[in-house]
């Protein structure tokens, strides 16, 4: 799970830790609820793909499954398309 206080938002402290996560995998697979659109938009702009939609088990809440690739060209990877949220 990746949370920054929204007081410390917009200070590049997300994309960092994000970055980091990238470096250390491959590959990342996230769940981001749907009505979180700042989250949503956020992995997008870092180059996430929705991939996929759930209910989360423990909260009832509709989220994406979204994915993130290291590499920078996401062109290569296999993306279901989904309408924008």
């Amino acid at each position: 799970a990746l949370f920054v206080k929204p007081e410390m938002q917009g200070l590049g402290i997300g994309g960092n830790l994000l970055e980091h996560a990238r470096q250390q995998r491959e590959q990342l697979t996230l769940n981001v609820y749907c009505d979180n659109q700042a989250s949503v938009n956020f992995y997008r702009h870092k180059g996430a793909v929705i991939i996929g939609e759930q209910t989360c088990p423990y909260t009832g809440h509709k989220e994406y499954n979204m994915q993130l690739t290291s590499l920078n060209d996401l062109s290569t990877c296999t993306k279901k398309s989904f309408p924008p949220p």
